[in-house]
């Protein structure tokens, strides 16, 4: 009796070690973009970044990227509803996003290959509440590419391609799952390609995917794409931190980890208003990096700089994200993002 007692407790240690390995990892989440660290249903934010070109980091010996500039905005608001499945979801964020961008490639040291002033992309993303049995889990999400790149077929010439298609994500009710679809939207393209680069630069059709992906949250916390950086806002980070969620890839109906980590917290220079007041000096923020960190779509990683979340009772600079910095393919160089304004003031309709 004695020694199945003793198989019977190994067997239990080993289903309780088994069970503690497969736990989901959730993300811990404030509302950190509130001033006072509470739901607010009437919630409203806008942020304009002016975005421009940084060649400090490139490594390509082939592409160069000239007279480059664009905008990026971001608006969130709280207590929106969405009708999914002939069902009315309420209570719900709603944050748009559009980036726009324009510019000229050319061979390095040598002639222009092409200008663009077409660059866009906007996405719409639903997702939850933070409480009440709710992580802020995405409930639908649309993303739509207007695009002017790099061709991946080319290493030794400047070869572009041009694409228009959409990314649509719907989730069940508890995000365990997810319904993909990309289209392409190819044949809504009206650009001027001039003859004597047609060689060089084609328009590119998406391919046309559907899918399911299950067990979204079976290991980590579960974020849309469209939301992951809005996410970081809820985080407090600390130097050496890192936050590891899950995702999909727009462009690769695929699961896939990604992580925040916090490189240093100290004190930076900005310059941007907010609501009509100018803000111009030192802000304690977090350096963080985020990137995928699994499979061979680990790519180049993000640098993003929130605001520290206040000691205080109040948190005046609401973990704004104040500046992105974002590689760009091929070792092109890097998008950086700036701040300029952000209003918490809803127009008027």
């Amino acid at each position: 009796m004695k020694k199945k007692s003793v198989v019977i407790s190994l067997l239990m240690g080993a289903t309780l070690l088994f069970s503690a390995c497969s736990a989901t990892v959730s993300t811990q989440l404030s509302e950190n973009w509130s001033t006072n660290g509470t739901y607010n249903p009437d919630f409203y934010e806008e942020c304009v970044y002016d975005v421009r070109y940084s060649n400090e980091k490139a490594t390509t010996n082939v592409y160069e990227l000239k007279n480059f500039g664009g905008s990026y905005a971001v608006k969130v608001q709280a207590g929106q509803s969405l009708s999914v499945n002939g069902t009315t979801q309420g209570n719900l964020f709603r944050l748009d996003s559009t980036l726009k961008t324009r510019g000229t490639y050319a061979r390095k040291g040598g002639d222009d290959v092409y200008s663009y002033d077409f660059g866009e992309i906007t996405s719409t993303v639903y997702f939850r509440r933070l409480g009440e049995g709710f992580n802020m889990q995405p409930v639908r999400s649309e993303t739509n590419y207007f695009v002017c790149a790099p061709d991946t077929n080319s290493l030794n010439a400047v070869e572009l391609f041009i694409a228009k298609y959409s990314v649509t994500i719907e989730y069940n009710a508890d995000c365990s799952s997810a319904t993909y679809a990309k289209r392409d939207r190819s044949s809504e393209i009206q650009v001027e390609i001039p003859e004597a680069v047609k060689n060089s630069v084609r328009v590119k059709a998406a391919n046309d995917e559907t899918a399911t992906l299950t067990k979204l949250q079976k290991n980590y916390s579960y974020f849309d794409n469209a939301q992951a950086f809005f996410i970081g806002r809820g985080i407090t980070f600390a130097q050496n931190a890192n936050e590891t969620i899950q995702t999909i890839v727009p462009n690769n109906p695929a699961k896939l980890k990604a992580q925040f980590s916090c490189k240093s917290v100290s004190k930076r220079n900005y310059s941007f208003t907010a609501d009509g007041e100018q803000k111009t000096g030192e802000i304690a923020s977090a350096e963080v990096s985020y990137y995928l960190s699994e499979g061979n779509r680990s790519g180049g990683a993000y640098t993003l700089y929130y605001a520290a979340k206040s000691d205080g009772i109040t948190n005046p600079n609401r973990n704004l994200l104040l500046q992105i910095e974002e590689p760009l393919s091929f070792g092109i160089g890097t998008m950086v993002y700036t701040l300029q304004s952000t209003v918490h003031t809803k127009p008027q309709a």
